[in-house]
């Protein structure tokens, strides 16, 4: 099977402004709260595969995938955790010896950011809250998700289907969801607006079969 280059195309500039923004960041001074949070890194490197990455199933039947990473020749560990059949998952960045750094929740694969997000410095003391869903307050995740499966039966399991948020100067606040069409073996995107909530854009891509 193989797509028309211009689907290519036309999803990137469908996704353009899916970069998430306005988040509320809270600097925490002065604050007594700690965590104590460390990954084994020990563990790590004597599982880890040749792609630095380390994948196990934890006492929560969650899917753990511990990735060493460097970010600007600065190395942090990386870290996911879902269980089968959940939608969001826990992500967690560590410093290089293994104490959390950053907290919080996120779409699968690495999708939007959701809910409250917590960073630590390398003494473990919070000094960050990030509250990702400050912007979409009036159209929010759980509404939006109840929507789409009624009106356009959007199977959000699916791997294809890739749910984004976006707010900038240009744009309010709005959701960019790709999903593919099983019926019609099409490609789809729907964008919404969140003061309106209404769908404001709503694009469709043919798939040509070999």
């Amino acid at each position: 099977m193989k797509l028309f280059i211009n689907l290519l195309a036309a999803l990137i500039m469908a996704g353009g402004c899916s970069a998430q923004s306005g988040v509320k960041i809270t600097k925490i001074k002065g604050g007594k709260q700690m965590t104590t949070e460390k990954l084994d890194t020990q563990r790590f490197h004597w599982n880890k595969d040749k792609n630095d990455i380390y994948t196990f199933v934890n006492y929560k039947g969650q899917k753990v995938v511990q990735r060493w990473m460097s970010d600007n020749n600065v190395y942090y560990f990386y870290e996911t955790r879902r269980k089968e059949g959940e939608l969001f998952e826990e992500y967690r960045r560590f410093f290089n010896d293994g104490k959390l750094n950053i907290e919080g929740n996120h779409f699968k694969n690495r999708g939007f950011s959701a809910g409250t997000w917590k960073v630590y410095d390398k003494a473990g003391k919070l000094v960050e809250v990030r509250d990702y869903d400050a912007p979409y307050k009036n159209y929010p995740w759980e509404e939006v998700r109840k929507f789409l499966e009624r009106e356009r039966g959007i199977d959000f399991f699916d791997k294809r289907t890739t749910v984004s948020r976006y707010v900038d100067e240009k744009h309010p606040a709005g959701w960019g969801i790709r999903y593919y069409d099983k019926k019609n073996q099409t490609f789809k995107y729907i964008g919404l607006d969140c003061a309106t909530r209404k769908i404001v854009k709503e694009n469709e891509f043919s798939i040509v079969r070999d």
